[in-house]
């Protein structure tokens, strides 16, 4: 399997596939989050769908500032998973079914971040 069809499956897993969550509070983070994910997913489906994000290289409605090469592409990509992150890591679960769901969500910014490195070499080999 090659980066792109590998790409493409974990891309539906990770942004198209909703988890099944156990608890109200969990939820809620899940949703919260949810700006930052539909925000990395945009260059991410242009590349499942195009081939390439080179939108957002020459983006001229400031979505991406500082994103002119595959490398400042990984930096803002890794640098939103790092936010999801940061906001998950403040909600600590405080009983066995928040850690199941705190785990799941984990899980899926792992993901997010894989599909960054993986964004990363399809769009270094344009």
């Amino acid at each position: 399997m090659n980066d792109l069809q590998l790409f493409k499956k974990l891309l539906a897993y990770i942004f198209f596939s909703r988890p099944i969550l156990k608890t109200e509070r969990f939820n809620d983070i899940w949703w919260d989050l949810d700006g930052l994910r539909d925000y990395l997913a945009g260059p991410l489906y242009n590349i499942q769908t195009e081939g390439n994000c080179n939108y957002v290289y020459t983006d001229e409605e400031g979505r991406f500032p500082g994103v002119d090469s595959p490398e400042m592409f990984l930096k803002w990509c890794l640098d939103t998973v790092d936010k999801c992150r940061d906001i998950l890591m403040k909600h600590q679960p405080e009983n066995f079914n928040e850690e199941a769901d705190f785990e799941t969500i984990i899980r899926q910014i792992d993901g997010m971040e894989v599909l960054s490195h993986l964004a990363y070499r399809i769009e270094s080999e344009q």
